[in-house]
């Protein structure tokens, strides 16, 4: 979820903080996963936020893996 929060694919319920619990309305979800262009920019979301945090990984630039 915070992956679709941060694409702006999703907006929770209300102005929560933002490190705090985020709701969603369930009729709201029902709604969107009914839509295919939605799933196609949702995957396309997915996949691009697991490709940088792999390409991060194996280059060595996520915290605590440089100098080591």
């Amino acid at each position: 979820m915070p992956i679709l929060v941060a694409a702006r694919l999703l907006k929770p319920l209300g102005n929560p903080a933002a490190n705090g619990i985020k709701f969603f309305a369930a009729s709201e979800l029902l709604e969107l996963v009914k839509d295919r262009a939605w799933l196609v920019k949702v995957t396309n979301a997915v996949n691009q936020h697991w490709r940088k945090q792999n390409a991060a990984k194996n280059t060595g630039v996520v915290a605590g893996l440089i100098g080591t």
